[in-house]
């Protein structure tokens, strides 16, 4: 097997509730050539002093403290500094099954930038199978790279739903984030994981997916991609738009048009959900109705609501889709308010 040193990255910020769980589960990798970098990015908790505590016990733990500067600086600190050729990404509030590195370095082939697993879904210790595209190995060169880009965007994709949005439960070839200079885009408070991994996947020569699970993604109920954000429009819209330049700068617009219009229109029904219908939104009704009108008037929104027409839409898409033509407003929060 591939004995090959493996960087595994860990960003904290104020992570004192998990960091005992999520090391636990790192340390005790069945696969021994590994360093653990931990970023404590600004915490004004006991991270610290519990991460110190673990760098202790394991000398493979290099601890990096810095201040606040958001995920993907605290990321990019960690790539620059790796001296490894594999590098996996882990958030501290989840876990590693402990043959995670194991089961991802067995399955490098030449040539390959990539290796994705599977994860399972943690919620109140219980722990289920995420759905899933593939029931086996299956490789991805070429054209045949487009699916997995595709999923990227979908939620579901025709009936396939997949991890490929979100950089965890993968392993990346250092050389390719090296050759591609390929870094998280700084300032970015949400999306950062889709842009990385456009990129990366676009860029590599062979991606793995091995029919595996090697990540638990503990459902976090506090995390900044739950709670209400009174900035997430601001934050979404600049990931959109960011998002579009790079495709279309790239000629991949007019190939993934689809699939962009179909992730705007996800980030509508996450505004439903994280801003427009949530209790801590204290505006008023019309406040709210106006400043909602006005979202899907404006682009990247109007084009995915009025002029595309969205393929492999679930019954609950279709739903929101038809409600936004309509401006309906009072009939989706009469809908959302149920959901929340």
């Amino acid at each position: 097997m591939n004995d090959e040193k493996v960087s595994i990255i860990i960003p904290v910020y104020n992570g004192e509730k998990y960091i005992d769980g999520c090391l636990k589960s790192v340390v005790g990798q069945t696969y021994k050539n590994i360093e653990i970098i931990v970023i404590n990015d600004g915490s004004i908790d006991d991270s610290l002093a519990l991460i110190n505590k673990y760098k202790k016990i394991d000398d493979r733990i290099i601890v990096i403290d810095k201040e606040n500067e958001g995920v993907s600086v605290a990321r990019n600190k960690a790539i620059d500094m790796s001296t490894a050729k594999w590098i996996m990404f882990v958030d501290v509030d989840d876990k590693l099954e402990q043959d995670a590195v194991e089961n991802l370095m067995s399955n490098i082939e030449k040539d390959t930038d990539i290796i994705i697993s599977k994860i399972y879904l943690v919620s109140d210790n219980n722990k289920e199978e995420f759905k899933c595209a593939y029931s086996e190995k299956k490789i991805f060169q070429d054209e045949e790279k487009k699916e997995l880009i595709q999923a990227i965007f979908y939620d579901n994709y025709k009936e396939k739903i997949s991890n490929n949005s979100n950089i965890f439960a993968k392993l990346y070839s250092k050389d390719l984030l090296t050759r591609n200079k390929i870094k998280f885009k700084e300032g970015m408070k949400y999306g950062e994981d889709v842009m990385f991994n456009l990129i990366s996947f676009q860029n590599s020569k062979k991606i793995i997916f091995i029919n595996s699970f090697t990540y638990n993604y503990i459902l976090n109920y506090e995390s900044v991609t739950q709670k209400y954000d009174n900035n997430i429009i601001a934050h979404y819209t600049k990931m959109l738009l960011e998002l579009r330049e790079y495709l279309t700068r790239h000629d991949l617009y007019k190939q993934f048009k689809n699939e962009y219009q179909y992730f705007v229109l996800r980030q509508i029904n996450k505004f439903c959900r994280l801003y427009f219908f949530r209790k801590e939104n204290k505006k008023t009704y019309q406040e709210l109705k106006r400043e909602f009108l006005s979202l899907i008037d404006m682009d990247p929104y109007y084009t995915a609501v009025y002029k595309e027409k969205i393929n492999f839409l679930s019954i609950q898409r279709r739903v929101l889709l038809m409600l936004l033509k309509m401006k309906n407003f009072f009939i989706l929060k009469q809908i959302y308010n149920k959901i929340i």
